[in-house]
């Protein structure tokens, strides 16, 4: 199940059943099982407040994500984890490369699914791998931004 929170502020800026589907379908494609998501969309305050308290970084970023390895003791789902993006920090990226926001939202939002299933961008080979992932599914999905 995708558990989608949207800040009061943002919620006539995103299509969430499309943000619900994107996660599902990254879902799908990167593990083939049944898996609990938590996603917010914040504020750049607020993913600023995390970013200091679990990075060590002091700025805003457009997307964070949380592992997990509980599993739903009722249903025996596992939960893999949460993902806050910035709605601000995804503005910019948008209109900095000229895409549309929902673009970008689904973009943070496979890439955040990408990151929660082990994925990284720590080394070039890494990176190169993630990437090629992310376009994969991104252009299943009839999404073409440059990252």
């Amino acid at each position: 199940m995708i558990n989608l929170k949207v800040s009061p502020a943002y919620k006539a800026k995103v299509d969430t059943d499309l943000l619900v589907k994107t996660a599902q379908y990254a879902i799908d494609c990167v593990l083939g099982l049944m898996v609990d998501v938590s996603i917010a969309i914040v504020s750049d305050r607020k993913i600023q407040q995390l970013n200091k308290r679990f990075r060590r970084i002091d700025a805003p970023t457009d997307v964070l994500s949380f592992s997990s390895d509980a599993v739903d003791p009722i249903t025996d789902v596992p939960y893999l984890g949460d993902i806050v993006i910035s709605l601000p920090s995804a503005q910019r990226n948008a209109l900095n490369s000229g895409h549309p926001l929902m673009d970008e939202m689904q973009l943070l939002i496979v890439h955040g699914i990408l990151h929660l299933d082990g994925y990284d961008h720590d080394t070039k080979k890494n990176k190169d791998s993630m990437w090629k992932l992310q376009e994969k599914i991104l252009t299943n999905l009839g999404i073409h931004v440059e990252v």
